[in-house]
């Protein structure tokens, strides 16, 4: 995400942390827009809404298979669980 921001690869590592002008995990505003170009110009269901509030783990699926693509297996293998169960998968929100 930080070279489709327009940013070294590991800047988004920062955003985990709370800055003077943002909370953390936060995406700074500048980064959010090239993001959000990023995903329209290749017709990735990305919403403006995703980026500042997030997506919970099924709504994540719906996109990817909307999208005609299957999850990676290393997230498939951290969905099942959110998805049988509504909490925590590994620190990651499921609901």
């Amino acid at each position: 995400m930080g070279k489709i921001a327009g940013l070294n690869d590991k800047a988004p590592y920062n955003w985990r942390r709370e800055s003077q002008y943002r909370a953390a995990g936060d995406i700074p505003h500048h980064a959010m827009r090239r993001i959000h170009a990023h995903a329209a110009a290749r017709k990735i269901p990305l919403t403006a809404d995703h980026l500042l509030w997030g997506a919970d783990w099924k709504e994540i699926d719906k996109l990817v298979e909307g999208m005609g693509k299957t999850m990676p297996q290393h997230l498939r293998d951290r969905l099942k669980p959110a998805l049988q169960t509504p909490g925590k998968v590994d620190g990651m929100a499921a609901e």
